[in-house]
């Protein structure tokens, strides 16, 4: 358990997430004891990696086999399984040890925060002084100095609107957040494992996506990775300056990595003053440290060290590779990263519309094969660019996606509203057995034209009341036997039966909604008019021919007549 010393040093807010993180470490060291039977190098680690939260590995282990209820017998096969595998590893270790000094390559094996014992090593050098506090202490006081003492909030997450819900979901956001990061921090857990518990904890919470003050909108992985990458990146700036304002160095140096960001390309690999009075280097102020779109930055990889003039030796930094061509467009290594970076966003989206279609219960072979497709491009692509896949970037956690947000969803929602419409409009009748043309079909069908949409506009305005007929009886009843379709007043009737098609009953109702435009006549032109709006639904602009061949069919089905005439009732 943590001491009374460091429950009292980071409060109750602090010491709860702590306690929850050894919780975590214990589970997850049991799940992997229980299936391998004996200590795994992971479990090792972390068991190790807890030492500085004031847990011994020794308790750790003694909790372990308590959690998993582990008798006698199986804790001494599994110390004598642990104690085996250290002889053989240690054995392993000797062999690529010797086996790499005969090469020229010494190994050193460097305990703890590895960039820590550098920074050490050129203070050293430099003949300084500089005791190493303990990690844990110096992790909880930037900590503190990063959330102006309250020790909440601690990846500063403030852009979240809170539009998914109360306080207490903005709470829970932050709060395992705030545990991912001490994860991570303490090396306890890998940052993909971090990230991913974290999700899989907010998504339990109800959240699916993250909006942020800006305007922008990320699902709820997408959200938690960048938070919890820019906070540990900022955590270990913290510490790192810690130590250079405490020695009172002026110099620093910043790292430089390929496809840095053209704006961050600017000032990387570079030595800096920060006083700004060494006037052979430029000012630190440069690098915009601190600031949202400078050094440790929103997902910022750069780091920065101390520099001593005359005694530390200047990082060289390997040229970035040359351009690459791919399927005739060439792109150069910050454009082949964020090209890659699109690629995995459109994959997870893929696998989300595949997720929503599931949800559904729709089909979702199509969306498997172009899942398949994009997979295999982006490893084709980023082979040819010579960068490495990330294929921990590909996953997508299932039960955490925001689905409303998937177009598999959206068209769902289109098409339930559309439904919704359509049957207000148009009133088809029930058959026993057999299929009827659907009023969301008839709507659809009206909607790819102008003149279809007109059609609908005029039927809400004027509260047309249209039936589809679908039954004999009723269609009989109606003395529309040898018709398609009949209108009078505000009534339109359409004869499915003598129709059969969609195509058909969409066509004669816009027939019967253009006599209702020209009420008080009748004759061979004004079905000539009704045939040729029903035409233009289908094909745009006429032509003559069209137009003659619509003359020749009214003319052929209504030789009685008159080609202008006006109804007397």
């Amino acid at each position: 358990m943590l001491t009374e010393n460091q429950l009292e040093m980071l409060g109750n807010q602090i010491a709860a997430l702590y306690q929850a993180l050894e919780q975590d470490v214990i589970a997850d060291i049991a799940r992997r004891v229980k299936k391998a039977k004996r200590f795994t190098e992971t479990a090792e680690l972390m068991a190790q990696a807890m030492k500085e939260t004031g847990k011994s590995p020794d308790q750790i282990r003694a909790e372990v086999m308590k959690l998993i209820r582990a008798d006698k017998a199986f804790q001494d096969e599994v110390a004598k399984n642990t104690k085996e595998w250290k002889e053989f590893v240690r054995e392993e270790i000797k062999a690529t040890e010797a086996a790499a000094k005969e090469a020229g390559n010494d190994i050193i094996a460097n305990a703890g925060d590895m960039s820590f014992n550098y920074d050490m090593e050129a203070w050293q050098q430099a003949g300084m002084e500089l005791t190493k506090d303990s990690a844990f202490t110096r992790m909880v006081e930037e900590m503190s100095k990063a959330t102006a003492g309250t020790l909440k909030n601690l990846t500063r997450s403030t852009g979240f609107k809170g539009v998914h819900g109360t306080t207490a979901l903005k709470n829970a956001y932050r709060q395992y957040l705030d545990k991912a990061l001490i994860k991570m921090a303490t090396g306890t857990f890998s940052y993909d494992q971090c990230v991913n518990d974290c999700v899989k904890e907010l998504a339990q919470s109800g959240l699916r996506s993250i909006d942020y003050t800006s305007g922008r909108t990320y699902q709820l992985d997408t959200a938690a990775r960048m938070a919890i990458r820019t906070a540990n990146s900022q955590l270990a700036g913290q510490i790192s300056m810690h130590y250079i304002e405490e020695t009172d160095t002026d110099l620093v140096e910043v790292s430089a990595h390929w496809g840095a960001r053209p704006e961050h390309a600017e000032w990387q690999g570079k030595i800096y003053s920060r006083s700004g009075k060494n006037k052979k280097y430029p000012n630190f102020s440069a690098c915009h440290y601190g600031e949202v779109d400078g050094l440790k930055g929103i997902n910022c990889r750069h780091d920065f060290y101390p520099f001593f003039e005359g005694v530390s030796e200047p990082n060289t930094w390997p040229d970035e590779p040359k351009p690459q061509e791919y399927h005739g467009k060439t792109y150069n290594y910050y454009q082949a990263t964020q090209k890659q970076r699109k690629m995995e966003r459109d994959i997870r989206a893929t696998k989300r519309e595949i997720e929503a279609q599931k949800a559904i219960g729709g089909d979702t072979s199509v969306l498997e094969a172009q899942k398949r497709k994009q997979i295999k491009e982006y490893h084709n692509f980023s082979n040819a660019m010579g960068i490495r896949a990330k294929d921990n970037r590909l996953r997508v956690i299932k039960g955490t996606s925001d689905l409303k947000k998937t177009q598999t969803t959206q068209r769902v929602n289109v098409s339930r509203a559309r439904r919704e419409a359509a049957e207000k409009l148009f009133s088809v009748e029930p058959v026993e057995k057999g299929d009827v043309i659907l009023a969301e079909n008839i709507y659809k069908d009206l909607k790819r034209s102008e003149i279809g949409q007109e059609v609908i506009e005029f039927i809400e305005k004027n509260n047309i009341d249209v039936q589809i007929l679908n039954n004999k009886s009723s269609v009989e009843d109606m003395g529309m036997e040898n018709l398609y379709g009949y209108q009078r007043g505000k009534r339109i009737y359409i004869n499915a039966l003598q129709c059969k098609t969609k195509k058909k009953v969409v066509e004669t109702l816009i027939h019967e909604k253009t006599h209702l435009d020209y009420p008080e006549e009748c004759g061979r032109h004004v079905e000539c008019v009704c045939d040729a709006q029903a035409m233009k639904h289908r094909k745009g602009k006429l032509t003559g021919d069209d137009l003659r061949s619509i003359i020749k069919s009214v003319n052929e089905r209504y030789p009685d007549y008159k080609w202008r005439a006006v109804y007397h009732d």
